[in-house]
């Protein structure tokens, strides 16, 4: 019975060894053995690995191949900006790293994943691609009827790095919802719903107040993505 235990302990260590030893996702770098003796590495490590194996299952090959690529540039980049700051170890900025891009494929990538399948009503991810600018919103049920949680992230392309984000609450009424802002209640967007589409307009001094405040213009047609569950 003791030689059965010590066994299946040997065996546990081996494979939570070789799990970590594994590169589970793009992005690790060559000395990553030696970090992983870092607890907090390890850790984030791991959680990425879990995010990344999820996402390699939900996503299309494609879609996955692409997200690993985006993964790899952005954690080289978060490595460096915080390795020249000069206030984190290298294990330190690989962990902030992947805890970030965990953050990001688990709660951006597999959610707009998930509405892409599950197109039910109004629900949905929508895309803008205009002349002026770039994002999408997320359109959610709650558990209130007619009442949808909304997500706007936006960026102009004049200033692509800086992102603006609206992060409301909307009940629907006949064809529009109007959307309210969760950290501003003196501020709202209305949408108007046309078959696959969302579309948000507003007067030119609004759409440049939107600008100053929230480093983006919210307005513009919005496309509904959908494809089938796999």
């Amino acid at each position: 019975m003791k030689r059965n235990v010590t066994a299946a302990v040997f065996c546990a260590i081996f494979l939570l060894t070789f799990t970590l030893g594994a590169l589970a996702f793009e992005g690790v770098p060559k000395n990553h053995k030696k970090l992983l003796k870092n607890e907090d590495y390890a850790g984030a490590y791991e959680g990425m690995a879990a995010v990344m194996a999820e996402a390699k299952e939900k996503l299309d090959a494609e879609e996955y191949k692409a997200l690993e690529q985006e993964n790899a540039g952005a954690i080289a980049e978060s490595v460096r900006e915080d390795m020249e700051s000069g206030g984190s170890t290298e294990a330190e900025a690989y962990s902030t790293a992947y805890w970030m891009r965990s953050e990001y494929v688990s709660r951006g990538v597999l959610v707009w994943d998930w509405l892409r399948k599950n197109p039910k009503g109004i629900q949905g991810y929508y895309r803008l691609k205009s002349s002026e600018a770039d994002g999408y919103v997320t359109i959610m049920e709650s558990d209130e009827k007619d009442v949808y949680c909304v997500y706007f992230c936006v960026t102009m392309k004049e200033t692509p790095d800086l992102a603006g984000e609206l992060d409301g609450m909307g009940k629907l009424e006949g064809n529009s919802m109007t959307v309210d802002d969760l950290r501003n209640d003196e501020v709202s967007v209305k949408l108007v719903f046309d078959g696959e589409t969302a579309v948000l307009t507003s007067p030119e001094k609004e759409k440049k107040d939107f600008i100053e405040e929230y480093g983006a213009a919210f307005e513009g047609t919005y496309h509904r993505e959908k494809k089938n569950s796999r």
